[in-house]
């Protein structure tokens, strides 16, 4: 019956509905989907979002469906409203408590735990999804860096017991390679080759005499913290190590990669050893990158950090930058600007350039957002007596409105899990304290980001200096937001808005995204793309399903 109305008709229903629901129905079939992509129709369609739109005299009704598309893929629109969600219980093998140090492969194929010095290796199966015992090896005990710990923490026993009382345990993408992280030391093991597990690959942080700067790099200055978590990446070629309670208060934490990773344009038959013990010990010493050094180049006022910082994929970014070098995501922050950027790295003098800021909470009430809604909405404030069960069911309920604030983050805190889906399509951010009472609460809330941004044409060539410069360029970047746009409707000022997934009252510990091609329709070739996001905590697994 729905199939068959008048499309006048139909066009009535539309207007009267968000912006999920415009999207969901202007799929429902071929009736519905012409009367909802006429000119008319899409531009009173994006008045109700947040985007600067453009004369109808240069715009054709192909572009309009163009810029459309493009306003749905970057904001996300339909997503949310299918989300399945998942809460089982962390399964751990029998001999372990929820005290134990475990590592998973980057396949999820394996599990080590580590009990004082002994490492035990698992076997996951997929299908039953039950942990079973595969291999046992005595690990070596780390006595040097447990004499050094002594050592450092001689003068000051508490403190000393406070950092460097947990271990840590990261397995390589393969499983074949296993590192051990103790206060400021990592040893790196080649679990199929355990004839010699004396002879570990060791790194040790503050080791200026062994460490290897690459070329280029001023104003750096080594950690003085203690390493907080760890995990292989780049195919077990890079190691990336989280750093926590340095001295610097606006520095509490960085995060570095260790290695010397091939270039893309090296054959995989060169590639033979990448990832191998040989290659850590002849690498562990290599920086690749350090997000205390890249705030330096980017501006050295000791105020400025990269939080969070992951390396994009050399693959999503193909044909971005036509230099050199690599591209990166993380939570920029210092007194002026707060917010998730994605930026770019030079290989040839390690300069930094932001090329895309993502809207944050901060940004959205900013006067430059409030022209482009009549009555932008306001989150209402938190009274004290608010119990923190009633603020995280009225940001739930807010959050139904898809342009409310309280669909972005805030991008304060020192210590955001930041996870890109294997295709680099999705980011979802997880930061402690967010959405309920208190920044101290347990637990915190997910945000999720599109950065299918239309690549390359949303860069910016000038790096971001100072706070000065940060303004020129934003208010370079609404100018042309006036502009008409080009012809082919697509336009680089389209911010991703993105949306909150959900508020949880458990700290997260892992974050991880992996997506799958699913068929949506007749044809081979009308697939769309299903996310799952995955959180572990202490004691449960999460797993939220984007269809």
């Amino acid at each position: 019956m729905a199939a068959t109305l008048p499309t006048e008709i139909i066009q009535s229903i539309l207007l009267s509905t968000d912006p999920d629901t415009y999207w969901a129905a202007r799929l429902a079939c071929s009736s519905w989907r012409h009367a909802a992509s006429s000119s008319f129709m899409l531009r009173e369609a994006l008045k109700r979002t947040p985007t600067p739109l453009p004369s109808n005299d240069v715009m054709t009704e192909e572009d309009w469906n163009a810029l459309y598309n493009q306003i749905v893929h970057t904001n996300l629109l339909g997503r949310r409203n299918c989300i399945r969600k998942r809460v089982s219980e962390r399964k751990r093998p029998k001999k372990c408590t929820y005290s134990t140090v475990l590592g998973t492969s980057g396949d999820g194929a394996k599990l080590a735990s580590l009990n004082g010095s002994r490492v035990v290796l698992y076997n996951v199966d997929e299908d039953t999804d039950e942990l079973e015992f595969n291999l046992a090896q005595s690990l070596y005990p780390l006595w040097t860096t447990m004499s050094r710990t002594m050592v450092e923490g001689r003068m000051n026993w508490p403190s000393m017991c406070q950092h460097y009382a947990k271990y840590h345990v990261a397995l390589s993408n393969r499983g074949s390679l296993i590192a051990v992280a103790l206060g400021r030391s990592i040893h790196i093991y080649d679990l199929e080759n355990l004839n010699n597990p004396d002879s570990p690959v060791e790194y040790v942080l503050g080791d200026n005499d062994s460490v290897i700067v690459p070329p280029g790099v001023s104003g750096y200055e080594e950690a003085k913290g203690v390493i907080e978590s760890l995990d292989f990446a780049e195919d077990d070629t890079l190691l990336r190590v989280t750093i926590g309670k340095e001295p610097n208060t606006n520095r509490q934490t960085r995060v570095r990669y260790l290695g010397n990773p091939p270039p893309v344009w090296v054959s995989n038959s060169n590639r033979s050893d990448a990832g191998s013990l040989h290659y850590w010990r002849e690498n562990i010493h290599n920086i690749y990158l350090d997000s205390v050094a890249l705030a330096v180049t980017l501006r050295d006022d000791n105020k400025t950090s990269f939080q969070g910082l992951r390396l994009l994929p050399q693959s999503v970014c193909k044909g971005w930058s036509e230099a050199p070098g690599r591209f990166f995501i993380a939570a920029l922050q210092n007194t002026g600007i707060n917010c998730y950027c994605i930026a770019f790295v030079s290989d040839s003098d390690h300069r930094v350039s932001v090329w895309r800021q993502l809207p944050s909470r901060k940004d959205r009430t900013a006067d430059s957002w409030n022209n482009l809604l009549e009555n932008p909405p306001e989150e209402p404030a938190v009274g004290l007596s608010t119990s923190d069960a009633a603020v995280v069911a009225r940001n739930r309920e807010m959050a139904k409105e898809r342009w409310n604030p309280v669909n972005m983050p805030n991008v304060t805190t020192s210590h955001p899990l930041l996870a890109l889906s294997d295709d680099g399509k999705l980011l979802v951010v997880y930061e402690p304290g967010a959405g309920h009472s208190y920044s101290f609460s347990n637990g915190g809330a997910l945000y999720v980001y599109s950065l299918e941004l239309g690549s390359p044409v949303f860069k910016q060539e000038a790096g971001m200096e100072n706070n000065a410069q940060a303004n020129e360029q934003s208010q370079q970047a609404q100018q042309q937001e006036q502009q008409p746009f080009s012809a082919s409707g697509v336009s680089p000022s389209i911010q991703p808005w993105s949306f909150l997934l959900d508020i949880v009252n458990v700290d997260i510990e892992t974050l991880r995204v992996v997506h799958k091609d699913q068929s949506s329709g007749n044809s081979a070739s009308d697939t769309r793309k299903v996310y799952k996001i995955r959180a572990e905590t202490a004691h449960e697994v999460m797993e939220w399903r984007l269809a």
